[in-house]
């Protein structure tokens, strides 16, 4: 690392990163079957101006999307079936690469029924606010792993507190509420910047489902019979690469625990090593259930070096990766055992279905998807970040 100058106020750094899976960061927008079309292995998001100008180009075109509104199964596709190829193409806002099954369905096939979409999409980027809230997380495990008094910070009452939605805030929001005032003058003076946009070739959409969601009893069903393949995201596909740029107020840091980037990636990646071991060892124990990503984390190759700083961000990250769950679990289990995430199980995060807080291991982790032409479903939101960076000072 470069000594700074005196005077220096600002140190910027960039760094080369790389998605180690398919990953998702949601904007909070799904958008419905009149919003894109298929053209034969892709999916085409529409630009609303560009139909403008084709209606008044082709004036039977509205004709034909109210007919086919009027049909229970319409859709700007079923409209534009039977457009040429070039008609279609200048409705496009973007492309997003299929699924490789969904890819081989007849057009006609292709069913989905609920999409959720990318920050920024169509010129999706990686929000420097998930990112920089991925790193906080880690800071915060890391300070709660070096605390000498973590009953200082956990908080857990001595009877059956599961039931107890008070409890259950007290225990969930404590931790984040009391580090976070602590922390707010150190992270005001760390500036993580968005990503500039990916590439269409760089994005697709992926099918999701959670782990283990394919297994039923002792009979593995397939993903056809799975009832949840017409579910997607809109995702960067794994292996495309970006670069992320964290600027540091260096005068303000100034005798503060975190001092510049190395330091901030370094806590970061000592704890999303951790949830990735605690994942691991998740899909170890589900495998005799068929889990569809035991292999994932079981086969080493996948599993990013030591020249590379590991981060996770967005949908799929699960409870480990972004709360102090196994920091709790781990202090409490000495006293506790299997009963110490018990106040962490509270039915109002299983509404559909109470018995899930009683599964082990818990939590699964959210979510898996498979996309592009990878066969196999992933995990999401795993990133990797090259160790050399270009530091600039001001």
């Amino acid at each position: 690392m470069p000594v700074l100058t005196k005077g220096s106020r600002l140190q910027t750094c960039k760094l080369q990163a790389e998605t180690w899976t398919h990953t998702h960061v949601g904007s909070g927008k799904a958008i419905s079957r009149w919003e894109y079309f298929f053209d034969q292995d892709r999916l085409v998001l529409l630009d609303y101006a560009k139909l403008a100008d084709e209606a008044l180009r082709t004036p039977d075109l509205i004709d034909k999307m109210v007919q086919e509104a009027d049909a229970p199964a319409g859709s700007l596709h079923a409209c534009l079936r039977t457009r040429d190829q070039l008609t279609r193409r200048r409705l496009a806002a973007a492309y997003r690469q299929l699924p490789e099954y969904l890819a081989k369905l007849n057009e006609e096939e292709r069913q989905i029924r609920s999409l959720r979409m990318f920050a920024g999409s169509p010129k999706c980027y990686l929000p420097g606010s998930s990112i920089k809230g991925a790193l906080r997380t880690a800071y915060m495990s890391d300070r709660v792993v070096r605390s000498k008094d973590k009953d200082a910070i956990f908080a857990r009452d001595s009877g059956d507190d599961t039931t107890n939605f008070k409890n259950f805030q007290f225990n969930i929001n404590r931790p984040f509420r009391d580090l976070r005032s602590l922390d707010n003058e150190l992270f005001q003076n760390i500036i993580v910047r968005d990503t500039a946009a990916f590439k269409d070739r760089d994005t697709g959409i992926a099918s999701v489902s959670i782990y283990a969601r394919l297994t039923q009893g002792s009979k593995a069903r397939t993903r056809q019979d799975s009832g949840d393949e017409d579910e997607y995201c809109e995702i960067i596909l794994c292996q495309s690469k970006f670069e992320i740029e964290i600027v540091l107020k260096t005068e303000k840091l100034r005798g503060k625990p975190i001092k510049s980037a190395a330091d901030l990636l370094e806590t970061a990646d000592r704890f999303y090593r951790r949830v990735w071991d605690f994942e691991r060892t998740n899909q170890g124990e589900l495998k005799r259930r068929k889990s569809d990503v035991s292999e994932f984390y079981m086969d080493e190759g996948t599993k990013p070096s030591n020249d590379f700083y590991l981060l996770r961000v967005g949908y799929g990250c699960g409870q480990p990766g972004t709360s102090l769950l196994m920091d709790y679990k781990e202090h409490f289990t000495p006293q506790h055992g299997g009963a110490a995430d018990s106040p962490l199980r509270h039915p109002s995060i299983y509404r559909r279905n109470p018995q899930l807080r009683t599964r082990t291991p818990y939590p699964y982790t959210a979510r898996a998807a498979a996309a592009g032409d990878v066969a196999e479903r992933q995990p999401l939101g795993w990133i990797v970040i090259n160790k050399d960076m270009v530091i600039e000072n001001d």
